[in-house]
């Protein structure tokens, strides 16, 4: 078991070190005996937060790079690739435009006997407490749409640029932890347009 997991990792720093690129930059290779917690600090590993927001203050924030653009996180968020995290929220990121988000809402209703008699169902509606907020905004001079919803208890965090299609999706537990997701958004930089 102990060697599977050292192929693991050699696959991994193989691959995160541009082992698939052509063929005059040969493959690095790993020690086998490397142990896997210095693969996994290596892809965690990121540069300070250089973003500029108006009131807000970024210096323990890392950068995260995606493709043509980055975006920075608060230094104690972990993650690799398109997907980070804190204690208490998740974020994700893509290009194209965002896959939807399903929601499932539980809600028990009272229906009166004569609405049973008669067949009569209520639209679906939203359950109570329920906030959806969508707007759009302009981030490093690019035009946005950004929501940020509270269903159930969670609060959906949210933003697609159309100029480059970049989308960033996050899923909170509490308002402190949604308006650190939106804050995120607000730090998207592009790469030279």
């Amino acid at each position: 078991m102990r060697s599977l997991v050292h192929v693991a990792a050699t696959l991994a720093v193989i691959l995160t070190n541009g082992g698939c690129s052509s063929a005059s930059h040969p493959a690095p290779s790993a020690k086998p005996d490397a142990p896997v917690q210095t693969v996994q600090a290596a892809q965690t590993v990121a540069s300070p937060c250089i973003a500029v927001v108006s009131g807000a203050n970024f210096s323990s924030w890392q950068t995260v790079a995606g493709d043509g653009f980055t975006f920075c996180v608060p230094g104690n968020w972990h993650g690799r690739g398109h997907n980070w995290r804190s204690t208490v929220s998740t974020l994700e990121w893509g290009t194209g435009k965002a896959r939807g988000q399903t929601v499932k809402v539980l809600e028990t209703r009272v229906v009166s006997k004569s609405e049973l008699a008669v067949g009569r169902r209520g639209s679906p509606e939203p359950p109570a407490g329920t906030d959806i907020q969508r707007f759009t905004d302009q981030i490093d001079g690019r035009t946005v749409t950004l929501w940020r919803n509270r269903i159930n208890g969670k609060f959906y965090v949210g933003g697609q640029w159309d100029t480059p299609q970049v989308w960033l999706l996050g899923e909170a537990d509490d308002q402190t932890s949604a308006d650190t997701q939106m804050m995120i958004l607000r730090t998207v930089r592009f790469a030279a347009k």
